[in-house]
């Protein structure tokens, strides 16, 4: 075998005493080929298969080019033994992990290889391995195309010199001098998805030796308050020509986009001709129109790298982008690493308390009307309800401090990683329905869909309480099993670490007149998206303050209009939507306008 061949001890133990047994002379086994780093592996087996082990003894045969029972073997290991007894183990007994495709230099790798005789062939291998990017498919020559899958780390090379790494991006290169990264996002305005996707990324770039900037059009004073308490290395920015902003343009070390905001000044920076930085742009949603790719042929000029929150998402916002793009990547709201530290500590209280529910919480902020009905029919359980998001008994910042005080979750979205980051047992169901514990059976289908409830039937409230009793035991082990095999995709760290210390390039941009009118595009369409934004602040309340004097004021006195708290209270909501779908149908209007004018 090869230096960059493995195998799983237990599988390779349990082969080896087969053999033994069975007195096995010659054997053969399937193998997994793993792409750029230790986690993305072939997710079906590759088509060429490898002599495992065989007897030493006189009537060994190595014969190059030889006949063998399997097809697909490499030629120069061929041995058999003469009149041997046979064995091909199944995928599920045993394979070989093969890092073919991970190489600090792949051209010496290809240069090395069996067909470097074959110009056309090396020429294809080395296009197809220099512009592959996760998820996208492996398409190599002379194999069938591959879909790559994301996988733990079981040989520990991640930070071996397999792994191509670049100085420019490792943000552990310089423990001295802090490094910029600017965050942009849409608003700032309420514990949600998008804001704690912000939040949680500011506070593990601040660890890491970063100074951040966070553009945003609108901010709420209590959000302020909490990023503030990062530290002294972050400041939030609303104005698009903000001097200091601008400044920090040519020390940027990334751009993190959400909601295609991005600071119109940017864009003229870049169009300058001015340095880009690495840009990474999120998508959190497939259905939610400001987390589509509006401007998308700026987007596939500027991105290095595009995120999407589930495959899901990913499926259906790939057309949006050319054919052989493939910059992408599935950023599965991830933890920060503090759920994951709190999980021996939430052992022992969980040990201590048995395996009994005490206590359910259901975090919503929608809960639907069987959700609100459970909490009666488990107290005859002896079961604690607390309902935590806007409008209910708590509205506070999900924690791990927080969830261990709870044995079951009720949820959906992103608190689902947090728990299974914690092997908190979590069940899925909210506005939309769900699919309940998460199993073996179920958790597969469940993470295509973002762990959303989608596209699952709605329950009665009875249902859902005896489902929560139930499965709750069985559900305990197999969140255990969950918190093993996937931290590399649900921890923050382990996923920002390889997405900064990998070797993801910056694509410099041809200034070609198709790239400028694209850039204009995404420039005025940045600056009108501030503009509209800003104007439906004031709007908002102006319509508010007249709402106010129509209805009866809080008991204090003056009523409040900070944004969005006493906006629940007069049903404002019904108004935020209509004016969202004004900003939609104006912004799409204005963008095919654009991509008229420019041909």
């Amino acid at each position: 075998m090869d230096a960059d061949e493995f195998y799983k001890i237990d599988e390779f133990t349990r082969a080896k005493e087969l053999i033994e047994k069975e007195d096995i002379g010659y054997s053969c086994v399937d193998s997994y080929f793993y792409i750029r780093q230790p986690e993305y592996r072939s997710k079906y087996i590759d088509t060429t298969k490898v002599c495992f082990i065989s007897k030493i003894c006189k009537q060994m045969v190595f014969d190059l080019n030889g006949s063998f029972p399997e097809d697909c073997v490499d030629p120069t290991r061929r041995i058999t033994i003469k009149n041997g007894k046979y064995f091909k183990f199944s995928t599920s007994e045993i394979a070989m992990h093969h890092y073919a495709f991970i190489r600090v230099n792949m051209n010496s790798k290809l240069a090395n290889s069996s067909n470097r005789g074959n110009l056309e062939f090396m020429e294809k291998a080395s296009i197809a391995l220099r512009n592959w990017r996760f998820p996208a498919v492996l398409s190599f020559p002379n194999k069938p195309t591959m879909p790559i899958i994301l996988v733990k780390d079981e040989f520990n090379q991640t930070a071996s010199t397999h792994v191509q790494r670049s100085n420019l991006r490792n943000v552990h290169a310089n423990p001295i001098e802090k490094r910029i990264a600017l965050i942009c996002t849409l608003r700032l305005t309420m514990l949600a998805g998008s804001e704690l996707v912000c939040y949680e990324l500011s506070e593990y770039l601040v660890r890491n030796n970063f100074r951040v900037l966070i553009y945003t059009n609108l901010i709420e004073p209590k959000i302020e308050e909490m990023f503030s308490n990062l530290g002294k290395d972050i400041t939030i920015i609303t104005n698009p020509n903000d001097l200091g902003l601008v400044e920090s343009y040519s020390h940027l070390s990334m751009c993190w986009i959400q909601h295609q905001q991005i600071p119109s000044s940017l864009v003229e920076y870049i169009i300058n001709g001015k340095r880009k930085p690495l840009f990474i742009f999120n998508h959190m949603s497939f259905f939610e129109s400001f987390e589509w790719p509006i401007a998308y042929q700026a987007e596939a000029i500027l991105a290095d790298l595009v995120l999407f929150n589930s495959s899901e998402t990913f499926d259906f916002q790939r057309n949006y982008f050319p054919v052989k793009y493939d910059r992408f990547m599935l950023f599965q709201n991830p933890a920060p690493k503090r759920y994951y530290d709190a999980y021996d500590q939430y052992e022992v209280v969980r040990i201590d308390s048995g395996i009994k529910i005490r206590n359910i919480a259901i975090i919503s902020n929608h809960v639907p009307e069987e959700l609100l009905s459970v909490a009666d029919e488990l107290l005859r359980y002896g079961i604690t309800t607390n309902y935590i998001g806007k409008n209910r008994q708590l509205n506070v910042l999900i924690t791990p401090e927080l969830l261990m005080n709870y044995d079951v979750v009720v949820t959906i979205g992103k608190t689902v990683q947090y728990c299974i980051c914690m092997a908190k047992s979590v069940y899925i169901y909210d506005y939309m329905g769900g699919d309940g514990y998460l199993t073996p059976e179920n958790f597969a289908d469940n993470e295509y869909h973002n762990f959303s409830g989608r596209p699952y039937s709605k329950k009665k409230a009875k249902a859902i309480v005896l489902e929560l009793l139930k499965g709750y035991e069985a559900n305990i082990e197999f969140m255990k099993v969950l918190r093993r095999d996937h931290e590399i995709k649900f921890n923050l760290d382990h996923v920002m670490d390889r997405i900064l210390n990998s070797d993801v390039k910056i694509i410099e941009v041809d200034m070609s007149i198709e790239t400028r009118f694209s850039l204009l595009a995404l420039q005025g369409y940045s600056q009108n998206l501030h503009n509209t934004v800003v104007w439906i602040e004031s709007d908002y309340n102006s319509k508010l303050k007249e709402l106010v004097k129509k209805k009866t004021a809080p008991p204090n006195g003056t009523p409040s209009i900070d944004f969005p708290v006493y906006a629940r209270r007069l049903d404002i909501v019904k108004i935020m939507k209509k004016i969202k779908a004004k900003i939609s149908r104006y912004l799409k209007k204005w963008m095919r306008n654009i991509e008229k004018s420019t041909g």
